[in-house]
């Protein structure tokens, strides 16, 4: 699943940024990438085996639904933040293309 959204989101977002996007500071891949990785851990500590707690079957079907909800946060605040104000209207469209109008997640607007 990890997998899938990566390749729905992330990737293609990147690609999009690079092509119709300005950045006033200029970034590189590998910054906007790290930096959604980054904030997604913020979110995914408590779903992490530790000696003190193993996760249960409940808590990775929790995760995974409300996975898809992390992803599209951290993409709006990572690949589409470091743009200017035109890029982060285009950015929202695109990302709400890409999310799908039958999207239980809801993207404000």
């Amino acid at each position: 699943m990890f997998e899938k959204l990566l390749e729905k989101y992330v990737e293609p977002l990147l690609v999009y940024v690079r092509k119709n996007c300005v950045e006033p500071v200029v970034t590189v891949d590998n910054n906007l990438v790290g930096s959604f990785f980054r904030l997604l851990d913020c979110w995914m500590y408590q779903f992490i085996d530790t000696e003190l707690k193993k996760i249960t079957a409940e808590e990775t079907e929790i995760l995974e639904g409300y996975l898809e909800g992390l992803f599209i946060f951290c993409c709006t605040w990572t690949l589409g933040a470091t743009t200017n104000l035109e890029g982060r209207n285009k950015f929202n469209i695109k990302l709400k293309e890409f999310m799908g109008k039958d999207n239980k997640f809801k993207h404000p607007t």
